[in-house]
């Protein structure tokens, strides 16, 4: 189950790029409409230069006002994320052990009570009435 069949309207790079396109541009533009950027922290995503840079960008957003960073740990524990980043490491966090499907529903829910709608459940939204979302994945080393 993907968050986009949860009624969840999803934005990721690498489905919208096409060669020779600007990836730290797409990045922006991505940033710049989400509401929402789901950060997939793994060992991997502390070693590339890209995922610090979207990352860099949530937290600015997050400066000017309001929750943007959705944290998921893959692989990854508190010890790992406090040598990482101490102020990321005191985030809750959803764990991917849990299950793709479950951090999906829980990710899901999450955004239908912040739009104070009843969980898909309860009630599925429409195309108009989905979020967008910035999944932040591990790219290519730069």
């Amino acid at each position: 189950m993907s968050l986009e069949q949860l009624g969840v309207s999803v934005w990721f790079d690498e489905f919208s790029l096409k060669v020779g396109d600007s990836l730290r541009q797409a990045i922006d533009r991505g940033l710049k409409h989400s509401s929402y950027g789901i950060v997939v922290f793994s060992k991997a995503f502390f070693s590339k230069a890209w995922t610090q840079y979207e990352l860099d960008g949530l937290i600015e957003r997050e400066l000017q006002g309001g929750k943007v960073l959705l944290p998921v740990w893959h692989g990854v524990g508190h010890s790992d994320l406090l040598g990482f980043s101490p102020s990321l490491a005191g985030r809750f966090a959803f764990r991917s052990d849990e299950g793709v499907i479950r951090v999906a529903e829980k990710l899901q829910a999450f955004l239908e009570e912040k739009n104070g709608r009843a969980p898909l459940h309860k009630q599925r939204p429409s195309a108009q009435q989905s979020h967008r979302l910035d999944l932040l994945k591990d790219k290519p080393s730069v």
